[in-house]
């Protein structure tokens, strides 16, 4: 058996990005572990530890990269019951993930999760519709 076949990753996906639902929105995201979002990721860490804590600059850099490279879009956001929908935006995503303690976590988890990009799944979902 060959490694493309035990590993088949949906490369359109990991670009493109898949709808994850976390906290019970549907977000569009990136696989955090490309060689793009971890060269973002530790550029930050350092860029944030010149004026932070250690543990202040690897949550902002998080952050940061989540914004720039991870979190493409969501579907129906609502920040409050009945409202509108908020439209996707970089800075309302930063903003979002100030104000929601464990948010930033959850997204990261979501987007580290290599089955999700598998072409395994794509094909599962394409039978279900």
């Amino acid at each position: 058996m060959s490694l493309q076949s035990n590993y088949p990753t949906d490369w359109d996906k990991v670009k493109d990005g898949v709808e994850i639902e976390v906290a019970g929105i549907p977000f569009i995201l990136t696989y955090y572990k490309s060689t793009q979002a971890q060269i973002k990721f530790q550029a930050s860490i350092q860029q944030f530890a010149m004026t932070m804590s250690p543990e202040d600059a690897t949550v902002e850099a998080m952050r940061s990269t989540l914004v720039d490279h991870i979190v493409l879009g969501w579907r129906d956001l609502e920040e409050n019951d009945g409202a509108p929908p908020t439209p996707y935006s970089k800075e309302t995503m930063n903003r979002l993930l100030h104000e929601y303690v464990g948010l930033d976590i959850e997204l990261m988890e979501a987007a580290s999760n290599i089955a999700l990009f598998k072409k395994e799944q794509s094909e599962a979902i394409k039978k279900k519709q």
